[in-house]
């Protein structure tokens, strides 16, 4: 799709950039940087029938967020809405870490204790 309609992956990647936690919240294993996984808008998520409305516990999401934004630049060449996304983007120096120290990501949960 992005070789016909670069537009869509510019649009995904805005709006898991509005939506990168901010925050820790060991439920939906979000940290600080992380990209969107699930999104759960139903009535189960407003009544926290299910512990989460958005939930970060992907280890391929933000990985994955990085290489979209690469694909969309070469193909494109839009460096202006990329400096949108490396500005914003909170995960990607920790991601940059452990590369550079083992050139592999490591992925654990942060869990509520009960």
């Amino acid at each position: 799709m992005l070789w016909w309609s670069p537009e869509v992956a510019l649009g995904v990647l805005r709006r898991l950039a509005a939506y990168q936690a901010k925050t820790s919240d060991p439920l939906a294993d979000a940290q600080p940087g992380k990209i969107l996984h699930e999104i759960a808008w139903r009535r189960m998520a407003a009544l926290r029938e299910v512990p989460f409305g958005l939930y970060y516990g992907s280890v391929d999401s933000t990985p994955l967020f990085v290489l979209l934004a690469g694909l969309y630049a070469e193909r494109t060449g839009d460096m202006d809405a990329i400096a949108e996304f490396v500005a914003g983007h909170r995960g990607r120096p920790g991601l940059d870490r452990q590369l550079r120290r083992s050139g592999r990501r490591r992925f654990h949960r942060v869990r509520a204790r009960q």
